[in-house]
């Protein structure tokens, strides 16, 4: 019963996250308006987040190593809807950036607690619940994108939008996060007080393919709706079918990703899903249709849909068996894959200046290409006495 509850919280603090972040997001162009900032001053607010999450994954994975995922999660579950209020009411233009480091901080923090916390309610469950909490995240975040829209749409400011958001947030927070496990359920012993799960190779090939899945995702719901207007003629409202499509196919195919992973290897379904996702977005590369654009980047979005999951929950059982090794494992593989966040808006905006973006966005294909071909390999699990040998 205490495991059932603790899935109920751990959904939650997903739903957070993507509520957070993509309220965040989408409101940023008020933002930038309200504060008086520049287009540039907005890239690099989006590159200080994304950075300073990487900054915090590795602390993160020793402190929860140490003192396990929940009280982390229970913290930063609870402050970061707070932020991005705090960063737009902070006094002269230096609290800004302080605080947006801060907030950056933060969501690295709860990726790394939440997805540990994650992996040890699956163990505890004996069954498949990662895709489910990612699906979550993905709720949260067709959320917050929604009532974003509706906010700027009523005339709400930013801060008046952060406000009622946070608030909101916060005391459901409070209330959700009593159900989660215990510190015990994946801290340390007080024997093992050496953090494991060292950067070994097969935790950072694992972030690898977690990069290269991060960037295809990224690339896809960046440039799906300047990919309709620009290369397809077509118009905003039709072009926001494109990431709608897009969005939902994420968030129903990690619906039903735990059933998939119940029925096929772990190899198996990476492989399938990052193919696929390699063919829709070939398809809608290629094809001159706008409606069946769209439909090509829902296809690729149920592809997507499952890699993160799936490699998270490869790290739990490759790298997270012993006492302590979760949290380290979750923080390793987050910050390899972060790369790819962090680095797939450079990369495929300079792919486009220079060659246009219907050529920029072969990148993606041949990633999900590489990583389809790789994952069977990659995931294939350690034998615990090789594990321990290794540490």
């Amino acid at each position: 019963m205490r495991a059932l509850t603790a899935r109920t919280a751990t959904a939650w603090c997903f739903f957070v996250s993507g509520v957070t972040l993509s309220s965040w997001f989408v409101r940023m162009p008020d933002v930038r308006d309200a504060l008086a900032l520049t287009n540039r001053d907005i890239g690099l607010a989006s590159f200080v987040v994304a950075g300073a999450a990487i900054l915090a994954m590795h602390p993160a994975g020793r402190f929860v190593a140490r003192a396990g995922t929940a009280p982390l999660l229970r913290v930063s579950v609870v402050g970061l809807p707070l932020l991005p209020l705090a960063a737009t009411v902070a006094p002269g233009g230096s609290g800004f950036w302080v605080l947006l480091t801060v907030f950056g901080l933060t969501v690295g923090a709860l990726d790394v607690a939440m997805n540990g916390h994650a992996v040890t309610v699956e163990r505890v469950l004996e069954r498949p619940v990662l895709s489910g909490f990612h699906a979550a995240w993905s709720a949260g975040a067709i959320t917050g994108a929604a009532g974003a829209g509706a906010a700027a749409g009523a005339g709400l400011s930013p801060q008046g939008h952060f406000a009622v958001v946070g608030v909101l947030l916060v005391v459901a927070s409070v209330v959700a996060i009593d159900g989660l496990l215990p510190a015990a359920a994946d801290r340390s012993a007080p024997s093992a007080r050496r953090v494991r799960a060292r950067w070994r190779a097969g935790l950072v090939r694992l972030g690898a393919l977690g990069g290269a899945g991060a960037l295809a995702e990224g690339a896809a719901l960046t440039w799906s709706a300047v990919f309709m207007t620009d290369e397809r003629g077509a118009s905003s409202a039709v072009a926001a079918l494109a990431y709608l499509a897009l969005s939902v196919a994420m968030a129903g195919g990690r619906l039903a990703g735990d059933r998939l992973r119940g029925r096929w290897s772990t190899g198996v379904l990476l492989r399938a899903g990052a193919w696929c996702a390699a063919a829709a977005l070939g398809v809608a590369l290629l094809v001159p249709s706008s409606v069946a654009t769209a439909l090509a980047f829902g296809v690729c979005g149920l592809g997507l849909s499952v890699l993160l999951p799936v490699l998270i929950g490869a790290v739990g059982e490759q790298f997270g068996r012993n006492d302590g090794a979760v949290g380290p494992a979750i923080a390793r593989f987050t910050t390899v894959s972060y790369a790819g966040v962090l680095s797939g808006p450079v990369v495929i905006g300079a792919l486009t200046e220079a060659y246009g973006l219907t050529v920029a966005l072969v990148l993606p294909v041949l990633l999900l290409v590489a990583v389809g071909a790789d994952a069977p390999r990659a995931v294939t699990p350690i034998p615990a006495n090789q594990q321990r040998q290794a540490e």
